[in-house]
């Protein structure tokens, strides 16, 4: 059994229009991670979430923007990249906790394919995504709303090796995080957490999400 370091990252999108954000912040500060990624991240949210990624997050890196992102870690930021080559941003940063190795973290907001376009520029920042991957000379993880579902074409694209489903990895097989009671659709899993061959996942979860049509996904890793 593997005995190194662990880390603990949760994921959420914020929803925007959420108008009751309170529940929200309180759920995210109830969590002992060591990262937050954050997707949806407005000028409004950072207000909000300040007294809680705040303090406990020193280290961040944020756009500001529709489909705002952000990274808040406990530990120094070694690098980060602002990729906007993707038509939405996304961002990688560097980092490394104590007693493990340096680690890539990739978070990605693809746009919903709910139009042709949508559908064509979702597929073009998979590839490209994919492509980074293949690429990456550190262990990584790659965190967010994907807007893809396993049973999408894309989804055997982007995930084979080097890249693994945590969820899978964990040994689960469910796990629905959209649309969240916010719309009357069928419960889908759009929110991924994915990372390189040698991490070790040792556990999955989805948070409450209350306001957002995202539920939180928390995952921890053991290098």
């Amino acid at each position: 059994v593997r005995s190194g370091p662990t880390i603990t990252l949760l994921s959420a999108n914020l929803y925007a229009p959420n108008r009751e954000p309170a529940a929200l912040v309180g759920e995210i500060g109830s969590v002992d991670a060591d990262v937050v990624v954050l997707q949806e991240l407005t000028r409004r949210w950072r207000r909000e979430l300040q007294p809680v990624v705040g303090g406990l997050h020193e280290h961040s890196v944020v756009r500001d923007d529709a489909f705002g992102i952000g990274v808040f870690s406990k530990h120094p930021l070694l690098a980060s990249d602002t990729t906007t080559t993707w038509d939405l941003p996304a961002l990688r940063v560097e980092l490394q906790p104590p007693g493990g190795e340096r680690l890539a973290i990739y978070v990605v907001h693809t746009l919903p394919p709910a139009t042709r376009h949508g559908a064509q520029v979702r597929r073009e920042q998979l590839e490209r995504l994919r492509e980074q991957l293949e690429s990456e000379r550190l262990p990584f993880v790659v965190l967010g709303d994907l807007n893809l579902t396993v049973h999408d074409p894309l989804w055997g694209h982007l995930v084979r090796e080097p890249v693994v489903d945590a969820m899978d990895s964990c040994g689960r097989w469910w796990g629905p995080t959209w649309p969240n009671g916010v719309v009357p659709l069928p419960p889908l899993r759009l929110d991924h957490a994915l990372h390189s061959r040698g991490l070790l996942c040792v556990s999955l979860s989805e948070g409450v999400g209350e306001g957002s049509d995202h539920r939180p996904v928390q995952v921890v890793l053991r290098r």
